[in-house]
């Protein structure tokens, strides 16, 4: 092969390879953007979900999210409790997140002053965890 040639075909692959992993880094970095404001988005998102919670004298006791939180999981046996996540404002609810054997994302709504589950995700297809799969993982079948 002549020394043309070769530069030719150097310069056909970079422009190709280069398409290819620009590609990967402007996903990431705009999935990693997102991450940035997810407090935010979330909170407007878990909003819509279950609606406008009216901030109230006394918050439930962790105990109660707790007990709530195991009433639920005496029907599915399946699923084992992850995390409890605190209200982040007093108009937000309680999150408590339950994992299944193929490690699902179960995630319970619990308001904050009466206790009552006011949603429930039984997908793995929060916001959040789209995002995170796709920042890290782009979408390729490992755990995040």
């Amino acid at each position: 092969m002549k020394s043309r040639q070769i530069r030719d075909i150097a310069f056909i692959l970079h422009r190709y390879i280069g398409l290819v992993l620009g590609l990967i880094i402007a996903v990431i970095g705009l999935t990693g953007s997102l991450l940035v404001f997810k407090p935010e988005i979330e909170q407007t998102l878990i909003t819509q979900r279950v609606g406008k919670i009216i901030t109230q004298e006394q918050m439930i006791s962790l105990d109660a999210v707790l007990a709530t939180a195991k009433s639920v999981n005496a029907n599915r046996p399946d699923l084992e409790l992850n995390k409890i996540r605190l209200p982040a404002t007093p108009s937000s609810p309680y999150q408590v997140d339950f994992f299944d054997k193929d490690y699902q994302l179960t995630r319970l709504f619990i308001h904050p002053y009466t206790g009552a589950v006011i949603g429930i995700n039984e997908s793995d297809s929060s916001f959040e965890r789209i995002v995170l799969k796709i920042h890290y993982s782009l979408l390729v079948r490992i755990q995040v």
